[in-house]
């Protein structure tokens, strides 16, 4: 059908031309219209891909209390920016001071225990140390003269007994008397007795019974002291534990960036880790879906320029994700704003114009304005002071520049006086 179509044009061409020739023969002249051409050659320009994005920050954070309660203030509202480490809301935190004074005294208490139990071990350390090791010299003098003086109170309480005894046959003294003088005697010798025995153990060691019952009780005092340490360890993380929960009921943010949303009000009662508060990050990006034609030719680092409404900007792809969305199989990537927009004009959600600048391509690049359409795009070319048609495929367009397949290098291009010419007509080259 093309075919039938372009010889049908092709003899109309031929038969206006020869009635302008036989015009001209009849003493008509044809009418030459002036036009302005471009010699067509080879340009390097960067090839575009055109895509839509979508306004984006580059993080979206949804800050949640660790802990449960009733909120006693929200401190922050939608639109307004906030620094980092701003409080933007708080929780009632009356029955939190409670669990940590509480805790406080069970961890105090424990501590206590701990060094009691410490004193009893120290205690027994030194009792076990002594029965192992032997007397020092210094407690074998103390028993030598504990010893000496047992001995001068016994020999003084026999003396005394021996005279009371006497005295009692002649009748001077009662037997009250004597029996009394008889318990002191008593006495003495026992404490006489005890003392050797302590001067025995100092001199020649504990015995073998002696030291199984120090190591027992040592070992009992040392026990008791690892469990005390063990509650207060217990009692301490627990305490700890309080303090993280009372410091938890104060949401602080993250970042600096713009609240976004807030979805409680204060006397609201939250659930621990349910969104309260939602900031984004200043950071603007762009979000846009790389088809999978595209995928291998862009990269990150890849430059774009993008358009904002009334706004223009340049940017460059910073992330591009490895796995395709499964329903439109394109590739999500993220683009990162060299320039920050004011905020006022940027609104996450919105539409932008985004073109991808890929490498540099060599080819015959004309100005748009050269190229026309009727179905198909085609130029206009001079032949021999004639005008004739070239249909052309665009591959890219960069600015008001179009790389274009169809025509050879050094055609003149028509740039100029296209709206009056057609093909066949004869025109005049200008400057």
């Amino acid at each position: 059908m093309k075919k039938l179509v372009s010889f049908l044009l092709t003899g109309a061409m031929v038969f206006s031309m020869a009635g302008c020739s036989k015009n001209a023969e009849a003493g008509e002249q044809e009418k030459i219209i002036p036009v302005k051409v471009m010699e067509a050659k080879e340009e390097n320009y960067p090839i575009l891909l055109e895509y839509l994005g979508n306004t984006n920050s580059e993080d979206i954070i949804k800050y949640s209390f660790k802990v449960p309660g009733k909120i006693a203030q929200i401190s922050v509202k939608e639109g307004e920016y906030v620094k980092q480490g701003q409080v933007i809301a708080v929780l009632d935190n009356q029955d939190y001071n409670f669990a940590v004074d509480g805790a406080r005294g069970q961890m105090e208490a424990a501590k206590g225990k701990v060094s009691m139990a410490q004193a009893q071990a120290d205690a027994a350390k030194a009792q076990y140390d002594k029965a192992m090791n032997g007397a020092q010299k210094e407690d074998i003098n103390n028993a030598r003269l504990a010893v000496k003086n047992a001995e001068n109170n016994y020999n003084y309480a026999k003396e005394s007994h021996g005279r009371a005894e006497k005295l009692y046959k002649e009748g001077i003294v009662s037997k009250q008397q004597l029996d009394d003088i008889k318990i002191k005697l008593d006495g003495a010798k026992v404490a006489l007795d005890s003392s050797k025995e302590v001067l025995s153990k100092a001199e020649n060691g504990a015995r073998a019974e002696d030291k199984e019952s120090a190591l027992a009780v040592y070992n009992g005092a040392k026990a008791q002291y690892e469990a005390a340490q063990s509650q207060y360890e217990a009692a301490t993380t627990q305490y700890e534990a309080k303090q993280s929960m009372l410091k938890d009921t104060v949401l602080k943010s993250g970042i600096s960036g713009y609240v976004v949303k807030v979805l409680n009000k204060a006397g609201e009662n939250t659930a621990a880790g349910y969104p309260v508060v939602v900031i984004r990050t200043e950071e603007q990006v762009i979000d846009i879906q790389i088809a999978q034609n595209d995928i291998q030719r862009i990269t990150t680092g890849t430059k774009a320029s993008i358009k904002i409404n009334d706004i223009e900007t340049e940017g460059v792809v910073t992330e591009i994700e490895q796995t395709p969305d499964v329903k439109s199989r394109t590739y999500k990537a993220k683009i990162k704003m060299n320039k920050r927009i004011p905020q006022d004009k940027f609104y996450v959600g919105s539409v932008s114009k985004v073109n991808i600048k890929l490498e540099n391509k060599k080819g015959i690049w004309l100005p748009i304005t050269t190229i026309l359409n009727d179905g198909e795009d085609y130029v206009y070319v001079v032949d021999k002071d004639r005008i004739s048609r070239k249909n052309i495929i665009i591959k890219s367009i960069y600015g008001d520049k179009v790389l274009i397949d169809g025509v050879s290098l050094s055609d003149k291009i028509v740039t100029e006086g296209l709206k009056n010419i057609k093909p066949g007509y004869k025109v005049k080259v200008v400057k």
